[in-house]
């Protein structure tokens, strides 16, 4: 070439530019009348005959390329390109904050989302009588701990008359 740069016949008018060195490489196919890649082969009858193509890029303990102007896959076959992996992703939201949302990797480094209803603790007033919530709104107290409410407030109440403690007398 011009350039200086090695280009190897894949058969029929499909090439291969040696890479360059950010490990790019130029591809300048053949394509069929179906608009499908291909080689084309000239048989010894003069015939010609089309093959599928199939490109694979081995860059073994290379620099990694990337792969420029890939249109969006359609078929379950065709490759993908960020826009639609980044369309694809999750997200997961509790706007009214009554689920607690923790998000891990797992295994196949695919993020896993653990969803909780969000609870609240229940504390007795220093005297006992009145019981109050952490969290005022969308959060759940558990069985157990209304229970352990219910039993501190009413062992609270008193139900003898304390000269000055629960009795107001008025004239």
């Amino acid at each position: 070439t011009e350039d200086g740069k090695s280009i190897i016949n894949m058969g029929g008018n499909f090439y291969l530019e040696e890479p360059a060195k950010d490990g790019s490489i130029k591809l300048i196919p053949v394509v069929n009348v179906k608009g499908k890649f291909s080689t084309k082969t000239q048989n010894p009858d003069g015939s010609i005959t089309l093959k599928s193509l199939a490109v694979k890029v081995n860059l073994a303990n290379e620099t990694p390329m990337v792969l420029g102007n890939v249109a969006e896959g359609v078929a379950d076959t065709d490759a993908v390109n960020v826009k639609q992996l980044k369309s694809a992703k999750t997200e997961v939201e509790s706007t009214d904050h009554s689920v607690v949302i923790k998000e891990r990797q797992g295994d196949n480094q695919q993020i896993v989302y653990d969803l909780a209803v969000a609870k609240t603790k229940l504390t007795a007033s220093k005297d006992k009588r009145t019981i109050s919530a952490a969290d005022k709104s969308n959060h759940f107290a558990t069985g157990d701990e209304v229970a352990a409410a219910i039993n501190t407030a009413t062992a609270a109440a008193r139900t003898e008359v304390e000269a000055g403690k629960n009795v107001k007398v008025t004239s």
